[in-house]
């Protein structure tokens, strides 16, 4: 499911167009108002946002220029709800950058398009023209993801050995892959994530030597705003994502980890305390993951 978000200076942030176009048949409308709010919060390039174990999502926010909005700026935003297991999120954020900088040096009067709910008197025609060029790219877009990209290994490993070993050993096929998909990076970060009977292991790029973790709990029901002040202070910190787990439950609490590149920054007392200061948040812990 891909959905096309854009600003509209009289109502807000709303749907422009999405694939499939039933939209309001296949998610509900407190998601989907959810899914518009981030808009108000996003910051110009890619991240992810877990609302619910069920609802996870990849977004892309990005300014087209514009003669026609007050600020000579439009507000654009991608969002890819997360259907697949292990997503990789390298080629969404590729992707979605490579879509955004076609319109924006390719096609100068895309702006154009947004006002397709609106169109100034004597515009139609142009309007229509770049809205139906603007919809045929994003299904272009949408075709990356009706492919699958999933290749699977598999090894049957006895428990003693993984008791003696204390290590997974991944085929030799396995490791050429991770080598090859590196690139200049450095190293990988691993994690291991325990759902319900089974566990699952993510092993990320990362060009960096450490990953700071921070493991929020909450106490009740989440509400919108929570979430929405929470992300507020995450990407108030300007530091790249690595791995959201979503939000689980344990022991009747909701928790929420967020994995980050801190680049050089160790102390985040001032984050703990903004965290703690929203109400429904029952604890905070950061732990800094340094490189083995």
């Amino acid at each position: 499911m891909l959905i096309l978000t854009y600003f509209n200076p009289i109502i807000g942030p709303d749907v422009l167009y999405s694939i499939p176009k039933q939209l309001k048949e296949l998610i509900s409308e407190d998601d989907l108002a959810q899914i518009k709010r981030l808009m108000d919060t996003a910051s110009p390039g890619f991240f992810t946002h877990a609302f619910s174990a069920e609802l996870n999502t990849a977004n892309y926010f990005f300014m087209l220029p514009s003669d026609w909005a007050r600020g000579k700026q439009e507000m654009v935003m991608i969002t890819k709800i997360i259907e697949e297991e292990a997503p990789n999120l390298k080629a969404y954020a590729a992707r979605f950058q490579d879509f955004a900088q076609d319109l924006k040096i390719n096609r100068t009067s895309i702006f154009k398009s947004l006002y397709i709910n609106n169109p100034p008197l004597n515009y139609e025609a142009e309007i229509s023209t770049e809205f139906e060029f603007l919809t045929q790219k994003f299904e272009d877009l949408s075709k990356f993801f009706a492919i699958s990209q999933a290749q699977t290994h598999g090894i049957l490993i006895p428990f003693r050995k993984l008791e003696n070993d204390r290590a997974i050993h991944l085929p030799m096929n396995m490791i050429k892959e991770l080598e090859n998909f590196l690139g200049t990076r450095k190293n990988y970060f691993v994690v291991f994530q325990k759902r319900k009977e089974n566990f699952k292991v993510d092993i990320i790029p990362h060009d960096g030597p450490m990953v700071v973790k921070f493991a929020v709990t909450f106490d009740g029901q989440l509400s919108p705003d929570t979430l929405k002040r929470m992300g507020i202070i995450f990407q108030g910190l300007k530091l790249p994502f690595v791995y959201t787990s979503g939000i689980c439950q344990k022991g009747g609490k909701c928790i929420y980890e967020v994995y980050l590149n801190p680049i050089e920054e160790r102390d985040f007392e001032e984050t703990r305390a903004d965290l703690e200061s929203i109400p429904e948040v029952d604890e905070v812990k950061i732990i800094v993951i340094d490189l083995l």
